[in-house]
């Protein structure tokens, strides 16, 4: 197959300046948030819930909010058995900066997204 001489197969350079860029633009336009990973207190392992959560600790990064209108998700649903909140926000994230505050020695955080369920 011909290849262009050009064209590197891992432009390490151009790579590293387009997320410095994304962070950049992160601090400028987004906000400071506290992420709270949860804690699981007492897990039904029939069902597989954990009605009663604990979020002990918090850090603080910085995040774009993507939908800016409000929250979005499917809005409120009122039942006889009672209320069912379903407002939902979708955040923006550098993987960069995630990497660095779950790398810290002093944190709770493990894996390499943010997880479901945390705040």
């Amino acid at each position: 197959m011909a290849k262009n001489l050009f064209f590197a197969d891992k432009p390490a350079n151009e790579q590293n300046l387009y997320e410095d860029i994304i962070i950049e633009s992160l601090k400028i336009y987004g906000q400071d948030v506290y992420y709270m990973p949860r804690e699981i207190v007492n897990e039904d392992k029939i069902l597989g819930e954990d009605v009663p959560s604990r979020f002990s600790t918090a850090y603080k990064i910085e995040m774009y909010i993507e939908n800016q209108q409000g929250f979005d998700g499917e809005g409120d649903l009122f039942t006889k058995f009672g209320v069912e909140i379903r407002d939902a926000a979708n955040f923006v994230v550098s993987r960069r900066r995630w990497r660095h505050t779950v790398e810290q020695n002093s944190n709770t955080i493990t894996g390499d997204r943010p997880r479901e369920g945390d705040v």
